[in-house]
């Protein structure tokens, strides 16, 4: 600030002396009148460079404790990127990578590098052709209109041959005037769930001790057929079966042992059946086997054969026990728009027929009377 006013005085003084040397009596006035104003001038802009040095001063602690508060900040952020348990991935809008964290590339089995290099590492690696056009799509719809991904379930292979499942959360990037700017990725591994997901279904749809499907399962596949046969015009037909006399079974060598037999007459089922026949259990010593594509009078002849195989070769059970089985069966096909409470009825009845007739037997259903339509075996 002193400098500044001893520069004025300094000023002041020389530029009259100046003045007046060089010019007449009659122009002095004015000459005065500019030398006023620059004076002036020079006086504000001493005041204005005071006021900013001032600022400045001020100004500078806060500045660095923001700088030094961002810097912070920044770390956190990065922290909190590179320990996150998701997979993290930013693309612009040309798919370029911008930033990934470490969990995506375990996930991923793939270095940053090899991200980098890669527009659609998740597309790439996806299983199913289907479902790689679907979400290539999507990706597609992303880059062109302001939308978000939630819970996409994809199935990949790694570079490392690695077969894992992947939930994806994808969220367009907009600026400020709603421009797309890129896009968020969020990657979770989900394997271990979807297997475990994957095992409670199938324990819910499957019988524990036989390994068929329980009446759930049944019931399911049921509906599809139905609607198969209503598309195709082909017959279906439901056999009912029972195993003869299973509690004296069960009285004489225990439940253990009838627990094998079951298990061995659902071996038996399976391997005189066609693999499109749909086999269940539906409790106890009750089985019940959907026979697509097969009238009534085939699937009798199906039922005899497995009959006749399981009579004669029997169960014989790694103990050295040998054990004769035989089943009852009923047998009734399905009529156009029939509910399954109605076909299960039916065979349910012939079923009881074969039973009252002496077991051992198959029975088809008919309209009227109940009679024996197939031969008895090993009576």
């Amino acid at each position: 600030m002193h400098f500044h006013l001893c520069c004025l005085i300094f000023l002041s003084a020389v530029f009259p002396i100046q003045a007046s040397a060089n010019t007449t009596p009659s122009s002095s006035v004015p000459i005065y009148g500019l030398t006023l104003i620059c004076l002036v001038l020079l006086f504000l802009l001493a005041r204005l460079a005071y006021r900013l040095h001032q600022c400045k001063k001020k100004i500078q602690p806060q500045r660095q404790t923001l700088l030094k508060t961002l810097e912070e900040n920044n770390q956190l952020l990065n922290l909190i990127f590179d320990a996150s348990p998701i997979g993290i991935l930013v693309q612009d809008h040309q798919l370029k990578l911008i930033r990934t964290n470490e969990t995506l590339t375990h996930i991923l089995d793939l270095s940053p590098l090899a991200i980098k290099q890669t527009e659609t590492p998740l597309l790439d690696l996806t299983v199913c052709p289907k479902t790689r056009r679907e979400f290539d799509e999507l990706v597609n719809r992303m880059l062109h209109h302001p939308i978000s991904l939630r819970d996409v379930e994809l199935e990949i292979r790694t570079p490392l041959g690695r077969h894992r499942w992947i939930r994806v959360h994808g969220q367009t990037l907009l600026d400020q005037d709603k421009n797309i700017r890129g896009i968020l990725w969020m990657v979770e591994d989900i394997t271990y769930s979807h297997r475990t997901r994957l095992e409670l279904e199938a324990l819910s749809r499957t019988d524990p001790l036989t390994g068929l499907m329980n009446r759930r399962a049944f019931m399911e596949k049921w509906h599809e057929e139905t609607q198969r046969a209503k598309r195709y015009d082909h017959p279906i037909t439901l056999m009912l079966l029972d195993l003869d006399h299973f509690k004296k079974l069960n009285d004489r060598w225990g439940h253990h042992i009838g627990d094998q037999v079951l298990k061995w007459f659902a071996e038996q089922m399976q391997r005189y059946t066609r693999p499109s026949d749909i086999c269940a259990r539906f409790g106890g010593e009750e089985f019940a086997i959907l026979l697509p594509h097969t009238d009534q009078q085939d699937g009798c002849t199906t039922a005899q054969k497995l009959q006749q195989r399981v009579s004669q070769t029997g169960c014989q059970l790694k103990s050295g026990i040998h054990i004769q089985v035989t089943f009852s069966a009923g047998l009734a096909q399905w009529r156009q728009d029939e509910p399954f409470e109605t076909l299960f009825h039916r065979a349910d009845k012939a079923l009881y027929t074969a039973k009252q007739a002496g077991r051992n037997r198959v029975i088809c259903w008919q309209d009227g009377l109940m009679e024996t339509q197939a031969a008895s075996f090993g009576q």
